[in-house]
């Protein structure tokens, strides 16, 4: 007898809610009012494998778990599983509704942090060149929480016929060279010139027996390329993979301004996308993402939420309701073979049979059951559902972070190691106090005040009563510094003289050429405002009533940073232009000489040595100039305001101006007058062994330094070349070199100033100007070219390029860059202070000569800025000869490395041309930027950290290589002497200022001021030093290639 046909309708009584009595249409739409909608329901969450019942009150979730046994309140049911899925514990038993698995949710996976390896996108190809992969076979897997499932990527195509009960197959191709072509039974042939074959044909079910068939795809709607992905052992219950595909086309775009941070644009959807996952991104949560599941490495993201504002981007995820029916959305996994359920009230779409049948029994439980539906599905993120034509994601987990359970032993011991510190600052007997201390008196004017207020007496302005000041002082020193130039140049020289009755300095006052230079100035005068500011209680220091009056003013003041600025200026030239009485409570009186007084105080609690308050009393003395030029442009009558001023800013008259000057005379004197133990003596008679700072350095640490270093060279410039063999011949060495030919070398025209030229673009070194070299290599060779080019866009044929990979190689560029700048610094003779190296200009500027010369077989760095440079307004000519492995490193990275540079940064930031033409003319380049003296010292201890058992930065490694020349390499004194530093370093170092002035006192405009006998004598320097280490001259030119192993160079 027939069945009756199986109806979804049912009456209003069935599908009731029984909670809010609301009627329903259906048994599914009762559910889903239930399970989101439903205003009765008490929710519950699982937590720890315990689910319990969410407490609710004003409307809002409390939470009662173990994480510091937190009371927080969420606003959704949602918000409050995310937290539950972290791990933790409740707390309420009375709240416990059952363990996992018997009723309830279930429990939220708990994500690992990925590992950074699974980053690359998946493979992309045209519509018409569909290329066939073989899935590769995992390894076996370890537990699910110690590594993350194996993702094979495999190239299928959609046949444009399907025949009912049969499988489309693929037919397998032999030569990856092989042109694509459907032939009558819907074979497909791979086109793809850097595919491999497929040994397996991929087949497409089409059962009729329990759903319908979908339609062929029409060849219109085929504008996009196809991935299909496998993931093997994946943690979404549906991911369904198998036959999948990514979608190409006109509405996947990149944007210039959001670019670089790999992401995409999906116009249609006016979204953001994540093209390795794939998946839909919102601002909020896309750097997170990119950093999380991708190890991007990214840092701006308030920058990128601002952007994206601004850009008018989608701040919330489409609604799959709106999506439902509609053409696929480019940039997403399509699922050609997800099943609908039948019932029509329902429409849900799974992508495994398993899955459908899991809803029909628990949605579907009664009745007959209509056929399933074959449709194309996507979905925007894992946690959304699938609409008819859908998107994947690939799963990674994050991994659980867990706390040190010593946290709150080493708290308690911080503490008690702190209040163990010494805080006695003064002494009764004159025999405990040393000479500078007596001369100044600080310690009688501190009395019995604890150091740690005093100390905070003087401290930077971070609060937020005070955070304003620090910008508001630089800006003020910047614009005085600007406003110098305008001087007239008697003035400006009059007010960079300290003593005019001892002769007028004929140097005109200017402002600082480095940024960090400029912050630490302000930072000091900052740090002088703020100690104005603050309440000093029960430190005594008597104000008069007109200053006091100043202070309100920039207390209460939250206007803009030019007035703040000019309330500052006016409150700083009432307190430098009178004097000062000493009173009973304050044995000083001066605030100024008051704020040095407390700024002597280390953060150990003892005083600081005269070098230390040196620096501290030249950036005041600076800022009283500043903050007087500035006051006389205010006046209006720049002359008239000058003569007020001029006794206010000289040495000879009472004034805080000349207690500057004399307490600085007075510490400069002590740092070169007294005597002191040396930072470090020999422990041996040969002069092998060097104690410094307690700390034993040896001939052989040093020589081990120079050989990891050169190690490591090798290593980070063969993955700059990602394995390819390439390298510009640039002179014929002993073993290449045919019998009886000369060598060769780089033709070099000293003379020449002309912007833009160097030894690399010489018409006579050929052999060096090769721009596209390495691009070239990597679009033919099959493995990186499908590592930096995704695919290509339809009708333009643009690659889609992997913006990420060329962000991860210009990372990698310039840690290979930063050692070649540690290597020049360390084994190219004398060491240069870190803001001469990473200011080397390879090309000449309109604005200065280059600084890397060939001279024949030496590759030299011409050193021209100096510390000096500001005050005495010359430059400098220091050769350092790189030895021969470094001098080849230089000569490829600038003709091989650098231009390819260039080209992924015009593709990651197309708008912002100033960071790839960095490269045009800087020879150490930090991606964006130029290295600072930092980086180098960074890199410096962590190349002699292993090597010499002790971190060296550049100030250390300066004053230890110097010891070693002055006893081995006697010669380099007579050429090379280091700058005077007005610090204890320069006097160990033994140089005088007539010493410096007699070799170093020349102009830049060319090396025509120096004789061939000067410029040999430097690289004699070098080349000793790098015999003394053991590594190759620069005599003697030899391919890195070499470094593979010491035998073939030694």
């Amino acid at each position: 007898m027939p069945q009756p046909t199986p109806t979804n309708e049912a009456s209003t009584q069935e599908y009731t809610c029984s909670l809010c009595k609301s009627p329903c249409t259906s048994r599914a739409k009762r559910d889903s009012h239930m399970k989101y909608s439903c205003t009765k329901k008490q929710y519950t969450a699982v937590f720890n494998g315990v689910e319990v019942q969410l407490p609710y009150e004003n409307g809002m979730y409390i939470c009662h778990c173990s994480y510091k046994l937190c009371n927080r309140k969420y606003a959704t049911c949602e918000s409050i599983k995310r937290h539950a899925g972290q791990g933790y514990s409740w707390v309420n038993p009375a709240e416990v509704v059952s363990v996992q698995g018997t009723q309830g949710p279930q429990a939220e996976i708990n994500l690992e942090r990925p590992h950074p390896a699974i980053t690359r996108p998946p493979k992309v190809v045209h519509e018409k060149e569909y290329a066939i992969k073989s899935p590769v076979e995992t390894a076996a897997e370890k537990e699910e929480t110690e590594r993350l499932p194996s993702v094979v990527i495999d190239f299928t195509a959609i046949s444009s016929k399907r025949k009912k009960s049969k499988a489309t197959a693929v037919s397998s191709v032999a030569h990856p060279q092989t042109k694509t072509k459907a032939n009558t039974k819907g074979e497909i042939a791979q086109t793809h010139p850097h595919a491999k074959a497929s040994s397996h044909p991929i087949a497409f079910d089409t059962e009729t027996s329990t759903r319908a068939t979908i339609p062929p795809l029409p060849q219109a709607e085929v504008d996009a390329t196809l991935t299909t992905g496998t993931q093997a052992s994946a943690p979404d219950n549906d991911s369904g993979e198998e036959g999948s595909f990514v979608l190409t086309g006109d509405n996947l775009k990149t944007l210039d301004e959001i670019r670089h941070f790999g992401v995409w644009y999906q116009s249609r959807v006016n979204s953001i996308l994540c093209f390795h996952c794939p998946c839909l991104l919102l601002p909020t949560n896309a750097i997170r993402h990119m950093n999380d599941i991708h190890g991007a490495q990214l840092r701006d993201s308030q920058k990128f939420v601002i952007l994206c504002d601004e850009l008018g981007l989608a701040q919330k995820y489409p609604t799959t309701e709106l999506l439902d029916g509609t053409p696929a959305l480019h940039g997403l996994r399509v699922y050609p073979n997800a099943l609908r359920c039948g019932f029509v009230d329902c429409g849900s779409i799974f992508t495994k049979e398993s899955s459908l049948k899991h809803h029909h029994h628990t949605c579907h439980p009664k009745g007959s059951r209509p056929p399933s539906t074959t449709v194309h599905a996507q979905r925007i993120t894992k946690k959304h559902p699938f609409f008819s034509v859908q998107l994947p994601s690939t799963v990674l987990k994050l991994e659980k972070s867990t706390k040190s359970q010593r946290e709150w032993v080493n708290r308690i011991y911080d503490a008690i190691q702190e209040a163990s510190k010494p805080a006695v600052l003064t002494s009764s007997d004159p025999r405990n106090i040393n000479g500078w201390l007596r001369l100044t008196r600080y310690p009688s004017h501190v009395g019995d005040h604890q150091p740690e207020f005093l100390r905070s007496l003087v401290a930077t302005p971070k609060d937020v009563q005070f955070s304003y000041i620090v910008a508001a002082v630089e800006f003020l020193l910047r614009e005085a510094a600007d406003q110098a130039s305008r001087l007239p140049d008697h003035i400006s020289q009059l007010i960079n003289t300290k003593d005019p009755r001892q002769g007028i300095n004929r140097t005109p006052f200017s402002g600082h050429q480095n940024d960090s230079t400029f912050r630490q100035y302000a930072a000091d005068v900052a740090r002088l405002v703020g100690f104005l500011l603050r309440e000093k209680e029960p430190y005594e220091l008597l104000l008069p009533d007109g200053v006091l009056a100043l202070i309100n003013e920039v207390r209460t003041s939250l206007l803009d940073k030019n007035t703040l600025a000019n309330k500052i200026c006016n409150l700083l030239e009432a307190i430098w232009t009178r004097t000062w009485d000493k009173s009973q409570g304050n044995t000083i009186g001066d605030p100024t000489m008051c704020f040095v007084a407390l700024s002597s105080i280390r953060e150990h609690h003892g005083w600081a040595s005269p070098s230390y308050v040196t620096p501290i009393l030249a950036r005041l003395i600076f800022g009283i100039r500043c903050v007087f030029i500035r006051q006389m442009f205010r006046s209006g009558d720049l002359h008239e305001h000058f003569k007020v001023l001029q006794n206010w800013m000289c040495e000879g008259f009472e004034s805080t101006f000349n207690s500057l000057v004399n307490l600085q005379a007075l510490a400069t004197s002590f740092v070169y007058n007294t005597p002191t133990l040396p930072d470090s003596f020999w422990a041996d008679n040969d002069f092998t062994t060097l104690i410094y700072l307690g700390d034993e350095i040896t001939l052989q640490g040093f020589r081990d330094f120079a050989s990891e270093i050169h190690q490591r060279l090798y290593n980070e410039w063969t993955k700059v070349l990602m394995g390819l063999e390439l390298r510009n011949e640039w002179g014929n060495t002993d073993s290449s070199r045919p019998a009886g030919q000369k060598r060769s070398r780089l033709r070099d025209n000293f003379s020449d100033t002309t912007p833009g030229y160097s030894f690399f673009s010489d018409p006579n070194n050929l052999s060096i100007q090769t721009p596209l070299k390495l691009v070239d290599a990597i679009l033919d060779n099959p493995d990186l070219h499908d590592k930096f080019v995704c695919g290509y866009l339809p009708g333009t044929g643009e690659p889609i390029w992997n913006l990420l990979e060329m962000r991860r190689w210009v990372l990698g560029y310039a840690e290979f860059l930063k050692l070649l700048m540690a290597c020049v610094e360390a084994l190219a003779g004398s060491p240069s202070r870190g803001t001469e190296l990473t200011c080397i200009q390879y090309a000449n500027t309109a604005l200065r000569s280059r600084g890397l010369y060939a001279f024949g077989s030496h590759i030299t760095v011409l050193c021209q800025y100096s510390k000096t440079t500001s005050m005495t307004g010359r430059d400098k000519i220091l050769p350092h000869a790189c030895d021969s492995f470094c001098g080849d490193f230089i000569v490829q990275a600038v003709s091989i490395g650098h231009p390819f540079a260039r080209w992924c940064l015009a593709i990651l930031y197309p708008c912002n041309p100033e960071y790839y033409q960095l490269y045009n003319t800087y020879l150490f380049v930090n991606m964006k930027k130029l290295f600072t003296t930092d980086d180098l010292t960074d890199t410096l201890k962590g190349l002699t950290r292993p090597t010499m058992n002790v971190g060296l930065g550049v100030r250390s490694y300066r004053h230890v290589s110097i010891a070693f020349r002055r006893v081995h390499c006697s010669e380099f004194e007579k050429a090379i002497g280091l700058d005077d530093e007005d610090s204890a370093g320069a006097l160990q170092a033994g140089h005088s200022r007539s010493t410096e002035n007699r070799i170093y006192g020349i102009t830049t405009s060319v090396l025509s001021g120096n004789t061939e006998e000067t410029i040999r004598a430097f690289l004699r320097c070098s080349e000793q030093w790098q015999r003394l280490l053991r590594v190759p001259t620069a005599e003697t030119p030899l391919p890195w290639t070499l470094l593979k192993r010491r035998e073939l160079w030694e």
